[in-house]
């Protein structure tokens, strides 16, 4: 039995363009072989649940296991959590009062699986919004408090801080690989935040992929169907 996980946006929901849909339909098809040949599927998102379950019911695709918030919690297919991997209250509290007396950023939010939160308790992902001409400074501050706590990582995109505990989604993974116990395991992304997964496992990057990617040896492959459709030559 193998298991391929997939990144969702810009991976098994191709770039946009007059083809997207038709290319999102093929790779739905051949999950669909993948798995009537005994395989297991799984997404594994930076989305939060509403926003890949509206995704999912609408174009109809089939899966074993859902993580979303970047690896931060684990869904079976009848979105009952399997696993989650939550910020110590404390430890948020702690970093919120720095980034407010830091004056950092414009835009501070918490997030659990269903979205924004305002319970301590519950909180998957911090994000701070940063203005454009700070974002840089802003950063290395933020990167100096995140560092008070070795559990933490911290990644960005342009003004956007992403804090979360460490190994991404490799973490949900692990607990599938734990549950299932593959044969294979194989993974498939395209940005930073699906790199963790790519390089501890066999993993492949799409040909639009972040270019940060492209400075490891990880294998490129054109579609989730074509990842497939070698996987199942094996």
């Amino acid at each position: 039995m193998q298991l391929l996980v997939s990144d969702y946006d810009g991976t098994l929901n191709p770039p946009g363009g007059p083809f997207r849909i038709h290319n999102l339909q093929l790779n739905i098809d051949a999950i669909h072989r993948f798995r009537e040949e005994g395989n297991k599927f799984m997404i594994s998102t930076g989305r939060t649940l509403p926003g890949i379950r509206q995704e999912i019911e609408k174009h109809q695709i089939p899966f074993d296991y859902l993580a979303c918030n970047d690896g931060s919690i684990l869904f079976d297919q009848n979105y009952h959590i399997v696993d989650s991997f939550y910020m110590d209250p404390d430890v948020v509290r702690d970093i919120v009062s720095q980034i407010f007396k830091s004056t950092l950023g414009e835009i501070l939010c918490m997030f659990d699986y269903s979205g924004m939160t305002q319970d301590f308790n519950r909180v998957l992902e911090l994000e701070l919004v940063t203005k454009l001409t700070k974002f840089k400074s802003d950063y290395l501050r933020l990167r100096e408090i995140v560092a008070q706590y070795p559990e933490l990582d911290i990644m960005n995109f342009f003004n956007i801080n992403y804090i979360k505990l460490k190994n991404g989604k490799s973490r949900t993974v692990r607990t599938v690989q734990e549950l299932i116990h593959p044969d294979d395991i194989v993974t498939v992304g395209d940005n930073l935040n699906d790199l963790d997964m790519l390089l501890n496992y066999e993993g492949y990057k799409m040909p639009l992929s972040n270019p940060f990617l492209f400075g490891h040896q990880i294998p490129t492959i054109s579609s989730v169907r074509k990842l497939i459709e070698k996987k199942l030559q094996k």
